[in-house]
């Protein structure tokens, strides 16, 4: 898991795929889960750095989504 900007979470799961948990107004629940990439190779590292989301798969590493705009629009992390 790794804390995105705006407080959201990024989280990936062993079935292939990347969700963003996204609390809109700050009281530390979740307003609103996104999966933002699907079909990977067992995502099982995310982390932040300077604005992009990367994202470890069982293969290779790969992102830079930038993490500002998981809630509306967001483009492919990796190619499966």
């Amino acid at each position: 898991m790794a804390l995105g900007a705006r407080g959201t979470v990024f989280v990936g799961s062993w079935i292939g795929k990347v969700y963003a948990v996204i609390d809109r107004n700050g009281d530390h629940k979740a307003d609103r889960v996104v999966v933002i990439a699907s079909g990977l190779d067992q995502p099982n590292g995310v982390a932040v750095h300077d604005g992009a989301l990367y994202v470890a798969t069982k293969s290779k590493i790969c992102g830079s989504m930038t993490s500002n705009n998981a809630s509306t629009r967001h483009r492919p992390l990796c190619r499966p």
